[in-house]
């Protein structure tokens, strides 16, 4: 019971408003979440890992935001964008689509493709590459995986 309430104040969380209403459809989706699954140990750790991953995405955005107002409001030139390889290891297909978005989302960095082994991104600030692709994955490694709580591909 717990794990639906959990879905629901998410639900309601991100869509900004705790009405009645919108906390019975969050109600709705986290029963059909816990209750649709076979696997619920699955369900579980994927239910214990997204408030950490939501409030991460949240902070990477604030970042990006405070980047991106810094670069229009300061110089007004991006001297070090560029595109950053991540290789792609072990991710799935879902696990591929999921860190794209969410890198997506923060302002200043932009999923191009997926090229074979690796993932690139086009980031406003990309002076140190490596930098860029040890934060990408571990943005991957601690909060995206553990949401996902996938079989890894070999």
């Amino acid at each position: 019971m717990i794990w639906i309430v959990l879905c629901a104040l998410i639900y309601a969380a991100l869509l900004g408003s705790f009405l009645p209403w919108d906390l019975g459809v969050g109600l709705a989706i986290g029963a059909a979440i816990v209750f649709g699954v076979r696997d619920r140990a699955r369900v579980r750790i994927r239910l214990i890992a997204l408030p950490r991953l939501v409030g991460f995405t949240a902070l990477s955005v604030a970042r990006g935001t405070l980047q991106m107002l810094r670069l229009v409001f300061g110089s007004g030139e991006a001297e070090h964008a560029g595109f950053v390889r991540v290789p792609r290891w072990t991710r799935t297909e879902a696990a591929v689509a999921l860190s794209g978005l969410l890198a997506t989302l923060a302002p200043g960095t932009v999923f191009v493709e997926e090229d074979g082994s690796d993932l690139i991104f086009h980031v406003v600030d990309a002076e140190d590459p490596d930098a860029v692709c040890a934060a990408l994955q571990r943005a991957y490694e601690d909060y995206e995986r553990p949401a996902l709580a996938a079989k890894e591909e070999r």
